[in-house]
């Protein structure tokens, strides 16, 4: 049987296993991050050269645009679903070595893809404000991008809900219309009841008219009054077995005055939903084509300026640094697996904690 407890004797298992677990915990533990940059060349204006420390005014200067990069200026007008917090904590700004170029970087676990895309908003936005100086000192008037975002996104909600509404009352409508056919198809069949009944009346109405006029000259016991009473007794109990049928065909009628009054109501409310759509998508196709005229304008503004930056390179990945990550986190799961093995062998050397820990063993494994 083997003695887990020997530690002198199996230590280098017990290593084996410390080793192990660390850096499985290590490599299924957090994502890695990623990076993604673009480097932007950017040429400082003169004011910053008029000066006899001319590299001072520079410096000056490529701080205040990487400070600009990662400010509400910027990070607020792009359009992401990832909030400007988050930006402020993923988008980093510097300037490589003493070189007129200022790395964008976006250091995140997200998609590489978005992450690109990111970084290439991030950086058009920049060239933007950067060849717009009324822009430098504030944002610009109206609303920002993202403020139109989010009342695209809202008024987009509302559109959803409203055929959400449209498809609840055209189900209720059909619902209502199939009930009616088929009720409206019943009260054909029951108006056979109504007018037999109609009839009857009438036909009771006569004959007590002319009972009452017979009665006038004649005595109850003249034939001629007797078949009257006779033929009134037996219309009044064929009326009084029509009756259930009667009260039937009057629930069938209100019924269906009820389901008619829903459709008519339904009708409505489709409509003025209907309306109220074609208004809603009305402002969104108008939204879409002033976002994209907007985004036009940019591109042909940057295009026409003779501006102080450029983008010299297309977003990319930077693998250099996911490697790194990949191995500064092996390197502290061994040092940690290390260091936990060491503090297990000081334990087996205390002999308290020898016992202790022996017995321990001993009933996990061997009870």
């Amino acid at each position: 049987m083997i003695d887990l407890t020997d530690f002198k004797k199996y230590k280098f298992i017990y290593l084996a296993v410390i080793l192990s677990a660390t850096l499985l915990i290590a490599l299924r533990g957090a994502p890695l991050y990623r990076e993604v940059f673009v480097d932007i060349a950017v040429e400082p204006p003169d004011s910053a050269r008029r000066t006899d420390f001319s590299w001072i005014t520079v410096n000056e200067w490529f701080v205040t645009q990487i400070r600009l990069i990662t400010s509400d200026t910027i990070l607020g007008n792009v359009k992401s679903d990832i909030k400007k917090e988050k930006l402020k904590y993923i988008v980093s700004a510097h300037r490589l070595g003493a070189s007129n170029i200022i790395r964008i970087s976006v250091f995140s676990d997200e998609k590489p893809e978005r992450l690109k895309q990111l970084a290439s908003d991030i950086a058009g936005l920049y060239l933007e404000q950067l060849n717009n100086p009324a822009g430098q000192a504030g944002k610009p008037a109206g609303p920002s991008q993202a403020d139109r975002k989010k009342t695209y996104d809202a008024i987009a909600t509302g559109r959803s809900k409203i055929e959400e509404e449209i498809s609840a009352a055209d189900k209720r409508l059909r619902r209502d219309e199939t009930e009616l056919q088929s009720l409206t198809a019943k009260e054909t069949r029951s108006k056979g009841v109504k007018e037999r009944a109609l009839e009857i009346d009438r036909m009771i109405i006569q004959l007590k008219v002319e009972l009452t006029r017979l009665k006038a000259s004649y005595t109850d016991g003249w034939p001629a009054v007797s078949k009257v009473r006779k033929q009134i007794d037996t219309l009044e109990t064929e009326r009084q077995k029509l009756g259930p049928g009667l009260d039937a065909a009057q629930a069938l009628e209100e019924k269906i005055a009820v389901l008619a009054g829903n459709a008519a109501t339904a009708k409505k409310d489709i409509e003025a939903l209907r309306s109220e759509l074609k208004e809603t998508e009305g402002r969104l196709a108008r939204m879409e084509r002033e976002e994209t005229a907007a985004l036009q304008t940019r591109q042909e503004n940057l295009k026409k300026t003779k501006g102080s930056g450029r983008i010299i390179t297309a977003p990319t990945q930077g693998m250099q640094r996911l490697s790194a990550a990949l191995g500064i986190r092996l390197l502290i799961a061994i040092v940690a697996g290390i260091i936990f093995w060491f503090l297990l062998k000081l334990i087996f050397k205390n002999a308290y904690l020898y016992w202790v820990w022996k017995d321990r063993i001993r009933d996990i494994f061997f009870k």
